[in-house]
């Protein structure tokens, strides 16, 4: 099954709708980086292939939680989080990553196919459409409550 959900993600890769570069760390750890907005971090991704499923990982580089931002950045998160309507979740990781999380297991993989697989690219529409936002609140250019009112106003309109 492994092999097959390889084989599925690599497809799906071809027609990403977001430019990207491709190492391969090791046959079963896939790395990618995607360019965001000019003065925007970029946005880095694994995918690791493990036995009964992959785990996406996706979160800006460098690292932008500090000590001075991480409460605001925290209830900014769980705001998004709120409103999420994926599979994944975002959230900050021990090393002070911002990262968003989403497991696949191969046997739900098989039974949806390419409609399951649009949750890789929904780990990179969120930065695309919140970056600016969660980076402002990590430089303190604007406010949680700011954010939040602006997040609302996107997402009512996209989703």
């Amino acid at each position: 099954m492994k092999a097959k959900a390889m084989r599925q993600v690599k497809k799906y890769m071809q027609n990403f709708k977001y430019i990207y570069k491709k190492e391969l760390l090791k046959i079963d750890l896939w790395h990618f980086t995607f360019q965001m907005d000019a003065g925007l971090p970029e946005i880095q991704m694994t995918i690791k292939f493990d036995e009964g499923f992959l785990d996406v990982l996706a979160f800006p580089h460098p690292i932008i939680v500090n000590e001075n931002n991480f409460y605001n950045l925290l209830r900014t998160i769980n705001n998004i989080n709120w409103n999420l309507k994926s599979l994944g979740r975002l959230y900050i990781d021990d090393y002070n990553d911002l990262a968003y999380s989403l497991r696949i297991k191969y046997n739900f993989l098989e039974k949806t196919g390419e409609i399951l697989l649009e949750e890789i690219e929904f780990a990179i529409d969120i930065y695309s459409d919140l970056l600016k936002i969660i980076f402002d609140v990590s430089q303190d250019k604007i406010s949680y409550e700011a954010a939040k009112n602006e997040i609302d106003l996107i997402w009512r309109k996209r989703y």
